[in-house]
């Protein structure tokens, strides 16, 4: 998705995976901090440290889904990153 902020962490083989993981600059908070941010726009996502997120799709998560949750995510970098803006 290129978020500014988030460094993906891509697998050495390019082996297809339904998980992608990313770090969260600490300027951005913590992991933890944004997926509770996320979880109050309706997406889930685990942090599996203070700074590294795991997202995973399954069966019933189609495209249009896969775009609203990285919309989502897009929204809760965006708005901590910008100065005076509310958190959310």
């Amino acid at each position: 998705a290129g978020i500014r902020g988030l460094r993906p962490i891509v697998p050495p083989d390019d082996t297809p995976t339904n998980m992608v993981f990313f770090d969260v600059d600490p300027s951005l908070g913590t992991g933890p901090d944004l997926c509770a941010r996320l979880e109050r726009r309706g997406v889930r996502m685990i942090a599996l440290d203070p700074q590294r997120v795991r997202a995973v799709t399954h069966l019933d998560v189609d495209a249009a889904g896969i775009a609203r949750a990285v919309d989502a995510l897009r929204a809760v970098v965006t708005s901590r990153a910008a100065p005076g803006r509310p958190q959310g």
